[in-house]
């Protein structure tokens, strides 16, 4: 029944040829009319890779459908770190099998926590001493005292030193990350998590190379990286992981509505976390999990998952278990469930008109960034924090403060759907040479180094814009005062009190009592979780206030050339708040499916002011809205993928795109859905426009 509504329904775009699609728990490796019928499914669905070492039987039902081995083989084990042994085994493994040139993936395995790779670390180096008695303090001592002496010279050992430890003793120094340093001994908190983060990605950094040293840099390293239980990516896995080495391939699992995300568009914010990882290491790849499981997901939602990833970097996407309900648990197709099967090959057939070009192509910059301060994110797990870089999410797990990242999102997810989809940056990122590529730089998270200050100051002079919110310039990276930064904001003083830190975006955040009204030049905005009340610099000018007492909410200060924008509230989390009025009782079902429309008007008002102020217009403008989209491009052919997020669907879109300077003409542009369609050049302008627009697309434009 599957392969028969497979065969009657029409596919968009073209059959793919190019491995750039994984699916695996399908049973295609047997000597049976199971096994070649699965084959059959599998090659119609347009899956042209091998996940895992395939068998002879594997390999021959495939060719009869004509899936032929490619560089595009995997191999994972649940746990497969990149050790000698592993390295050596999965040799062996893939030259008995005739595959070894086939090969490109090396996994580490699935839901890795960070803390994980510090137990991989201690035991190799027991292993490398020879001692397989040593204690982990006895291991990671040694170490955490030879990077104070490295990256802390005149350190304070009283710094590092807890009272419960008795008399301070310099030899006895070691690490620890654990809530209780955090309130005792910051430096100690902080600076033992960048150990934990430092010496893990060093020691599989340096097995990444062993790996490419053995199989060749077509080789590509990763895993599976858990976002679980908040959504809440991790600047050290998502980004630093990358920047230091320690894998150029990554996923997570993408289970938005198992945890309580009410639209799939977090997915393409998690995705920009991978990019910002992967964007200085040539050939890295994002190969995003994207799961059709049913039930559990909707078609239209696995649908606006796949264009979101596309759209926002991925370039290979992987759909896991793909099998029917006996292949595996909870990772499988129903198979009473045929249109899912039929939207999955829509996926894999709309990929193939760019599959050319894809892995070869880039995100077009936006002149929109935003910081991700993993210092504020270190102190928004203080509370719950336990050693070797752990988080304790037991009973307690309400301490955890979710505001801030909440905010992030919320003007994330504003600034997508007015076509300035930001550009995320990391601390280091706050120098003069990558600020220079942005127009407008978005601060959220009341923990930022008073470091950034330079390079960020001097921008601004010269012309950039600053957007910051409630808590900016509170606190430095180890939670001392940060008056510098304060006064950059263009707030002398300032009170504030965190009522709400802890919301998930379906069980918590529907239900905030706004603790306010801010009222703009013809809008208003709901006040949400922080209370901040602040008394301006002298040439700050009030743009807003607030309702209760008229006092400032809103203000902006010139500095040289350019602008601060600064408001005391959390607008992104006011943003999404007001679109998931009234509340419903969350569910992992039809509710956590429903598409959001009722943004709020004065957030998305008061975020327009930072874009206007630097001149900004949109990247890529669509008409409806509400349609997640960014410009990818590969030389002189561009990318666009659309994940549609209006509740109804089937609309004309029309589509203007603000092409890079240097761009060429467009000649020709070809949707996956409607073939060959119409673009014009018009004062700069490339116009287009989908006759009817379903859950999502992909447009190729050519230029000449």
């Amino acid at each position: 029944r599957i392969i028969a509504a497979l065969e009657d329904a029409p596919a968009p775009g073209r059959t793919p040829t190019q491995p750039l699609t994984y699916g695996g728990f399908i049973p295609y490796n047997l000597d049976n009319d199971y096994g070649r019928k699965y084959a059959r499914l599998y090659a119609l669905l347009g899956m042209r890779s091998f996940y895992g070492i395939p068998n002879e039987i594997a390999r021959a039902n495939l060719e009869a459908h004509g899936v032929f081995l490619s560089r595009g083989v995997t191999y994972h084990e649940y746990r497969f770190p990149p050790t000698q042994a592993n390295i050596d085994k999965l040799k062996k493994l893939a030259e008995d099998a005739g595959v070894l040139e086939h090969l490109r993936w090396f996994d580490y395995g699935d839901e890795i926590a960070f803390s994980e790779w510090i137990g991989q670390l201690v035991a190799a180096r027991r292993a490398e001493l020879g001692d397989g008695t040593l204690t982990v303090e006895q291991v990671i001592r040694p170490m955490w005292q030879a990077w104070l002496a490295e990256h802390r010279p005149g350190f304070d050992p009283a710094d590092y030193w807890l009272d419960a430890w008795g008399e301070l003793d310099g030899e006895a120094l070691r690490p620890n990350s654990t809530s209780e340093a955090a309130a005792q001994r910051p430096r100690l908190y902080v600076d033992s998590l960048i150990f934990y983060e430092d010496t893990a990605i060093a020691f599989v950094a340096e097995g990444a190379r062993k790996v490419k040293a053995a199989f060749g840099d077509h080789m590509l390293t990763g895993a599976n990286y858990t976002v679980y239980p908040f959504y809440y990516p991790s600047t050290v896995m998502y980004v630093k992981w990358f920047r230091d080495g320690a894998a150029d391939f990554g996923r997570h699992s993408e289970y938005f509505y198992q945890l309580g995300n009410v639209t799939p568009l977090i997915n393409g914010y998690i995705a920009e976390h991978f990019r910002t990882g992967m964007r200085d290491t040539p050939g890295a790849i994002l190969r995003q999990y994207t799961m059709p499981h049913s039930p559990g997901n909707t078609d239209a939602n696995f649908l606006r998952t796949a264009f979101t990833h596309l759209a926002h970097g991925a370039k290979n996407l992987d759909f896991f278990g793909i099998g029917m309900n006996e292949t595996f648990t909870e990772n499988y197709i129903d198979f009473r469930d045929t249109s899912r099967f039929v939207a999955l090959r829509a996926i894999t057939h709309s990929m193939a008109i760019v599959e050319d070009v894809l892995e070869a192509s880039h995100v077009v910059r936006s002149d929109v960034a935003m910081l991700v301060s993993e210092s504020t994110e270190r102190w928004d797990w203080a509370a719950v924090a336990r050693d070797m870089a752990r988080h304790d999410v037991g009973p307690g797990f309400r301490q955890t403060r979710l505001s801030y990242h909440q905010d992030r999102y919320g003007i994330y997810a504003a600034l997508t759907f007015t076509g300035c989809s930001p550009d995320l940056l990391i601390e280091r990122d706050m120098t003069p040479e990558h600020l220079a590529d942005y127009k407008v730089l978005v601060i959220v998270g009341d923990c930022v180094p008073a470091s950034v200050l330079p390079a960020v100051n001097a921008w601004v002079r010269a012309g950039g814009v600053v957007f910051a919110t409630a808590g900016v310039g509170r606190f430095g990276a180890y939670r001392e005062a940060n008056p510098e930064l304060q006064q950059f904001v263009g707030v002398a003083s300032r009170t504030i009190d965190e009522r709400d830190i802890f919301m998930r975006a379906s069980q918590e955040i529907p239900f905030l009592k706004p603790l306010g009204t801010v009222r703009g030049d013809g809008w208003t905005m709901p006040v949400l979780a922080t209370h901040e009340r602040i008394e301006p610099v002298d040439d700050a000018r009030v743009l807003a206030t607030f309702a209760d007492d008229g006092s400032p909410a809103v203000i902006v200060r010139r500095i040289g050339e350019g602008r601060v924008y600064y408001t005391a509230t959390l607008p992104g989390l006011g943003y999404v708040w007001s679109a998931l009025q009234p509340p419903v009782v969350p569910d992992r079902g039809p509710g956590v499916h429903r598409m959001l429309t009722g943004y709020d008007a004065g957030a998305a008002t008061l975020l327009s002011l930072p874009l206007e102020g630097a001149g900004v217009s949109p990247r890529v403008r669509t008409d409806p809205g509400l349609i997640d989209t960014r410009l990818l491009r590969a030389g002189d052919v561009f990318v666009l993928p659309l994940a549609n997020y209006n509740p109804t669907v089937e609309q004309t879109v029309d589509v203007t795109i603000r092409p890079p300077d240097d761009a060429k003409a467009p000649v020709k542009a070809v949707s996956a859905y409607h073939g060959e369609i119409a673009v014009r050049a018009i004062d700069g302008l490339w116009h287009l426009s989908l006759p009817a627009l379903g859950y999502g697309d992909i447009v190729r434009i050519e230029t000449r």
